[in-house]
């Protein structure tokens, strides 16, 4: 089965419109979503709080035992060339080449710990998210409310021995400018994407840290996150 990242933060309008365009079967949502997300399109609501761990049937349907690689895995929504929200249709293998490559190209291990800033409605979500648990690293999640606090940020990565972090070059000169070198010894590797990275912005990351790689990544949402990769 494939799966829909909506940021709750995004329109009413624009949630509207990305479940009934990519015709969503099953919404899986919150009390708080609940008044934010007004369904106009046949869907099943799976309350998350009513779950409580118990297993559904609906995950047992026997369209979700063969899969294969071609098979979609998730569906993102970018702006489009246009200014309106475009579908973009992931599948597995995609997914399972970046995935090997940016495990294999990072040295991703079990000792790594992962900090996700990024929108789960951002393809990005998914670099993070994917190499940090298929590596048997440490993946933690920021409150949404926190994520530009580049105070609580910088006490996070220290206190939790964050080894990597992918996010924009604006971020991540924010951070830079926002924390003391101490906040970043932990620090393996940054991945920036999203916007261009000024040489400046690198050597003042390894101002702060002088064994810090950088990586950059580029690459549409079609081709699955990242198309190029300059390290």
């Amino acid at each position: 089965g494939a799966y829909l990242p909506i940021d709750t933060g995004y329109p009413q309008e624009r949630i509207q419109y990305m479940l009934a365009d990519s015709n969503a079967r099953i919404l899986l949502e919150t009390e708080e979503t609940q008044k934010k997300i007004i369904v106009n399109c046949q869907l099943l609501i799976v309350n998350c709080k009513l779950l409580n761990g118990r297993p559904c049937r609906w995950l047992h349907h026997s369209s979700f035992i063969n899969h294969h690689s071609n098979q979609l895995s998730y569906i993102i929504y970018t702006s489009g060339t246009t200014g309106g929200p475009k579908g973009v249709a992931v599948e597995h293998k995609g997914l399972v080449n970046y995935i090997t490559w940016r495990l294999k190209s990072y040295d991703y291990g079990v000792s790594d710990v992962t900090l996700q800033l990024l929108s789960c409605s951002f393809d990005g979500f998914g670099s993070n998210f994917y190499s940090s648990l298929l590596s048997g690293g440490i993946l933690v999640l920021t409150p949404e409310a926190r994520k530009m606090d580049f105070d609580f940020i910088g006490e996070t990565v220290a206190r939790e021995g964050v080894t990597n972090i992918s996010l924009t070059p604006g971020l991540y000169e924010a951070l830079l400018q926002g924390v003391s070198a101490k906040h970043l010894v932990s620090l393996r590797f940054v991945v920036l994407a999203g916007e261009k990275a000024d040489p400046g912005l690198i050597a003042l990351g390894r101002e702060k840290n002088p064994r810090l790689r950088h990586i950059i990544e580029y690459g549409p949402t079609e081709a699955t996150v990242t198309a190029a990769a300059r390290m």
